[in-house]
């Protein structure tokens, strides 16, 4: 099965259940920032499984930001966040394969989302002030497990910025 484009009409239809809060933050966040067009995922049927956004910045260096994820609570356990984030990141056009492209790869994850994304070999530099995690790191290939964690200017400059996303609370190593 291959990630399709879902719209938000059918990503508005699955009816969110307690275990679905974040569907509703998805489709806000997705409406007021114009990330519709970015969004893929996994259907069953006419039903929205699991769904990413992935949006590359347009200046340079570029940068992949995973803006969004979320599995309904109904298709849970099946692997299929995990199917989705490595798809999205094997398919960016990277300057490491390319000479052109996209860079650096970019997660901020609310905390009890961090473990799932460790999982995939993501580390995390520390907090930002929403409470949210941030990951950044430069793709050094199709695998996230591979990132280059090494700290660049632009890396520095991210995480100590003062700007919206920068951390609050960093750790000595990403973790």
């Amino acid at each position: 099965m291959l990630p399709v484009k879902i719209t938000r009409g059918q990503f508005v239809s699955m009816s969110s259940s307690g275990d679905d809060r974040f569907a509703a933050t998805f489709r806000a966040k997705a409406d007021a920032m114009g990330l519709w067009e970015y969004t893929v995922g996994f259907l069953d049927g006419d039903k929205v499984m699991s769904a990413i956004c992935v949006k590359q910045t347009r200046r340079e260096p570029v940068v992949a930001n995973l803006q969004l994820l979320h599995t309904f609570a109904v298709y849970r356990r099946q692997g299929l966040a995990r199917r989705l984030v490595l798809s999205e990141y094997g398919r960016l056009p990277i300057r490491a394969c390319l000479g052109v492209g996209v860079e650096f790869f970019r997660v901020s994850s609310e905390p009890d989302a961090v473990a799932f994304y460790r999982s995939l070999g993501l580390k995390f530099w520390g907090y930002q002030k929403s409470g949210s995690l941030l990951c950044l790191h430069r793709i050094c290939d199709k695998d996230p497990a591979n990132g280059d964690y090494k700290l660049t200017k632009f890396i520095e400059g991210a995480l100590s910025s003062g700007r919206r996303g920068a951390l609050v609370e960093r750790f000595k190593e990403p973790c």
